[in-house]
Order: C-alpha cells, then sequence, then structure tokens
C-alpha cells in the first residue's frame, strides 16, 4: 500500500479508474483559471471607463468591479466547497453500497487496477485480499 492512503481511499481510486463512480481532484486548474478570470474582468472595466476621461469614475468603477468580484468569488468558492462535500459523501455512500453489496464486483475492479503493474500473482493477491478484507474498506 501506498503510504498516507487508506484502504477505503485506494477503493475509490480503483472504483474511478473502473467507472464505478466518479472522484475527480481539478482544484489546480479551476484555482488558475479563476485568477486569470479574476484579473481579466476589473482591468478590462478600468481601461474601458478611462474613455469616459474621468478619473473618479475610473476609480469607483474599479473599486465597485473589486468588490463586486470578491464577493462573487467568494460566494462561488462557497457554493463550490458545499457541492464538493455533497458529491464526496455521496461518492462515499456509493462506494460503501459497492464493497458491501457485491464485494466480488470490487474485488474484481482491484485486480483490474492493480494487474497492469506486473506484480506476481501472489502479491495481487495479497493486496486484494487486504484491500478487500480491511475492517475500515467500507467506513471510514
Amino acid at each position: 500500500m501506498l503510504p498516507g492512503f487508506k484502504p477505503i481511499e485506494f477503493l475509490l481510486i480503483v472504483l474511478t479508474h473502473t467507472g464505478h463512480c466518479l472522484f475527480v481532484d481539478s482544484t489546480p486548474q479551476l484555482e488558475l483559471g479563476a485568477t486569470a478570470n479574476g484579473l481579466t474582468v476589473p482591468f478590462a472595466l478600468t481601461a474601458g471607463l478611462s474613455a469616459l476621461g474621468d478619473t473618479r469614475v475610473v476609480i469607483y468603477g474599479g473599486f465597485a468591479e473589486l468588490i463586486a468580484g470578491a464577493i462573487s468569488m467568494g460566494l462561488g468558492g462557497y457554493l463550490g466547497a458545499k457541492s464538493e462535500i455533497a458529491s464526496y459523501r455521496e461518492t462515499r455512500a456509493d462506494t460503501e453500497l459497492l464493497v458491501d453489496s457485491d464485494p466480488v464486483s470490487v474485488r474484481s475492479d482491484i485486480r483490474d487496477v492493480f494487474g497492469p503493474y506486473a506484480l506476481d500473482r501472489a502479491a495481487l493477491e495479497s493486496l486484494v485480499d487486504h484491500l478487500s478484507s480491511s475492517p475500515i474498506s467500507s467506513t471510514f
């Protein structure tokens, strides 16, 4: 087993790999895209407002956009985190149900994922036995 991973995390990886559930971490890509969007809009707005020729309009408009953007990003982050938690809980419940209701399928999925790593048959079966019989395989 890899250091730092619990058996249930291996099962989530296995089940994700075999298409039984979706458990994807795309946080770095989302943060990069949000940063680019968060910087583009205020600069575009202030550039457009600068055509009016009134410095106060540019400054107030820029600050208003920064505040509106901060509120929007904060709410988006909050709602995104809430939906991520709900998705995680649903994935966990689906995984627990699958582990409890169809252990043969889970064992097969573990073999499918770790089979290509050129483990000898005894090591692969030992890994399958360990992951599928772990007392925390269906609970955290």
